[in-house]
């Protein structure tokens, strides 16, 4: 349950960063840097996933686990990619 509160958050945040990022830079200079696209596709697998998650604990779609922890991984990747 921690876990599930802390994804939150750290998703929300990163959502966050990712809007006002796009507003600073405007679009078509947000996507010309690589790390952006990079940090863009991590913050749609993360939405994806959080929804995955609750669609597969309501059992309405049948969902392998393993899909959910690869998108875990790469925001792993994400958040590492600071430190570079």
């Amino acid at each position: 349950m921690t876990l599930d509160y802390c994804n939150y958050v750290f998703t929300s945040v990163f959502t966050i960063e990712l809007i006002s990022k796009i507003i600073a830079l405007g679009p078509f200079r947000y996507f010309k840097d690589k790390w952006n696209r990079l940090d863009i596709v991590i913050v749609v697998l993360s939405i994806v996933g959080i929804a995955l998650e609750k669609m597969n604990n309501g059992h309405i779609w049948p969902i392998n686990p393993t899909l959910i922890r690869v998108m875990r991984v790469l925001r792993i990747a994400r958040g590492s990619r600071n430190f570079l």
